[in-house]
């Protein structure tokens, strides 16, 4: 398996675990959660690592992915 695909899998399970607790809490329960709250930040920050780590020219011919603003997070 190639580290593309690895990285790719990884953001999306991360992405499906936040969209999860956002369809089970609101954004008033997970603020007030830290464990909940510092699970989100932390999903995020491997979500910025991941699209960091992307090669560049996979964010090339996949500019529709917004692999910058991901990256960012990285650094929450």
């Amino acid at each position: 398996m190639s580290d593309e695909r690895l990285l790719l899998e990884d953001i999306l399970l991360r992405a499906t675990r936040i969209l999860d607790n956002l369809d089970r809490f609101t954004r008033e329960q997970i603020e007030s959660d830290p464990n909940l709250y510092e699970a989100t930040l932390r999903h995020l920050e491997i979500i910025g690592e991941a699209a960091k780590n992307l090669d560049e020219r996979f964010k090339a011919s996949h500019s529709d992915i917004p692999c910058a603003l991901a990256s960012n997070w990285a650094h929450t």
